[in-house]
């Protein structure tokens, strides 16, 4: 198989790639609790902000944590070639 026919996407890879993408990225979001921090939450890269600051007596700014589109697209790809190692590994003998 080269890398052409591994990465095409198909109907169960992509269906694949958001279970994963969107099932693990979910738990972690939904499950991290910060109190007094933000910090981004995400798996392999960290994406989505979570968190809160407690205001302080005389602090003018607060440090600012937003949505990191590098680790969002980071992580679209990681799990994209994860759907495609799983789908290829789980049918490696259905072509021969």
């Amino acid at each position: 198989m080269d890398w052409g026919e591994f990465l095409k996407p198909t109907a169960g890879r992509i269906l694949l790639f958001i279970a994963l993408m969107a099932g693990v990225n979910l738990v972690l979001i939904l499950t991290t609790h910060v109190f007094d921090s933000r910090i981004l939450v995400g798996f392999p890269l960290g994406f989505w902000p979570v968190g809160s600051f407690m205001g302080v007596a005389g602090a003018t700014t607060y440090p600012t944590v937003e949505f990191s589109w590098v680790g969002f697209l980071v992580d679209m790809l990681f799990w994209y070639v994860a759907s495609c190692a799983i789908i290829a590994l789980l049918f490696v003998d259905e072509k021969k």
